[in-house]
């Protein structure tokens, strides 16, 4: 049985003839770069996550331990 050989889509074409005559230097500062722009991505997520564990538990937490105490007292 044989296998049809992979037929490569319009972009997959575009994109490579795009950088057909790249030196290996290009393609790996293109990839650091890339890889650089998912590192700040990442990042700006974890600070998200992060306020948002605060807004929505933490914060909540400590006013239901405050009410509590001051009504306690009453």
């Amino acid at each position: 049985m044989e296998t049809k050989p992979y037929e490569k889509k319009t972009e997959q074409e575009k994109f490579e003839s795009q950088r057909e005559y790249y030196s290996d230097r290009e393609i790996q500062m293109e990839m650091l770069y890339a890889q650089q722009l998912i590192i700040w991505k990442l990042d700006k997520i974890r600070a998200n996550t992060n306020t948002l564990i605060w807004w929505l538990v933490v914060l909540p937490i400590l006013a239901g331990i405050i009410i509590g105490l001051i009504l306690g007292n009453m």
